[in-house]
């Protein structure tokens, strides 16, 4: 019922299991409560920053629960320390994003940090793209908006990149006031574009979702990708999961639904979080994790979840 500025870690093993207690981080959580922000990470392996550096970036966000819709346009940054998972003080960086945002997509590539849509402080979605360079140090260059703006004015996408493309999945193309309840669905909408050092090229359709999905997750992992829970048109649980691959033009192929009995968690949430872990399987298969969410009878009292779900083999 009200936003929270916890933060929690834990440890991840390559069985995909995340460890038997979450601890706290009590004297480093957020300067302020936050819910529906963004956030994405930094280290050498995808940005210019110094060896041995870990960063966690949070992007806009909503303060207030009781807010219509609310938003705000900072952004923090925080030091991990990647032997121990210690979360470091938060700092607020000197440039905020060009707009106060709830749910917009955000992607690392490359050194340049992609925010893509957001439901804005006038209830309407957002066709915007604000694109920053990560520093050496850990800090961001100052935001850039793109010329070439998304097709549709989204809110609650989600994207990823992948050999120099980004794409967009979903999304909710309609004003609200609040993001908490579940709404009406989104949009079947999959978008992708060239980026090169921070620039968006034209964007293209490719073969659409089988569900209009808002407040959803993607998980992507060597060339694959699964677009699953949300808000979407027709009964919970009955496309909890849906899958696609990228064929070699930069097209997705035709989604498929055979995701489906053991193969899914039937958490039916939407507002979750998920990432794919960075530790394979002894097969060297993906670990796919899905934390938390909000049920679907939300318009009456909502019922949110601590749950972490994960995939075991392949």
């Amino acid at each position: 019922s009200v936003n929270t500025s916890n933060v929690y870690t834990n440890v991840l093993g390559t069985d995909g299991r995340v460890g038997p207690s979450w601890t706290a981080t009590v004297t480093n959580a957020l300067p302020v409560p936050l819910a529906h922000h963004a956030m994405v990470e930094a280290d050498p392996g995808n940005s210019p920053v110094a060896e041995g550096k870990r960063y966690i970036y949070v992007l806009g966000g909503q303060v207030q629960s009781t807010s219509q819709p609310g938003g705000v346009s900072t952004v923090y940054v925080a030091q991990v320390n990647p032997d121990t998972g210690a979360v470091g003080i938060w700092l607020q960086l000197p440039f905020n994003l060009p707009q106060a945002l709830i749910g917009p997509a955000v992607v690392l590539n490359n050194g340049f940090v992609y925010v893509v849509g957001g439901l804005t402080t006038s209830q309407a979605p957002s066709s915007n793209i604000y694109v920053s360079k990560i520093q050496a140090d850990g800090t961001l260059s100052p935001w850039l908006t793109s010329p070439i703006s998304y097709p549709v004015p989204v809110a609650f996408p989600t994207a990823f990149a992948h050999g120099g493309r980004l794409y967009g999945l979903g999304g909710d193309s309609q004003n609200s006031n609040s993001p908490n309840v579940a709404g009406f669905g989104g949009i079947n909408d999959v978008q992708f574009s060239r980026i090169t050092n921070g620039l968006v090229g034209p964007w293209f359709p490719t073969s659409p979702t089988n569900a209009g999905r808002a407040k959803h997750i993607t998980w992507f992992a060597f060339g694959q990708v699964i677009d699953a829970e949300g808000v979407y048109k027709g009964t919970p649980g009955s496309l909890e999961m849906e899958h696609s691959s990228i064929l070699a033009n930069g097209l997705l192929a035709p989604w498929l639904n055979f995701l489906a009995s053991s193969n899914v968690p039937n958490a039916n949430v939407f507002n979750a979080t998920a990432i794919v872990s960075p530790l394979l399987s002894s097969t060297n298969a993906p670990r796919f994790l899905l934390f938390g969410g909000q049920s679907f009878n939300a318009l009456q009292t909502p019922t949110l979840f601590q749950t972490v779900y994960f995939n075991i083999t392949p």
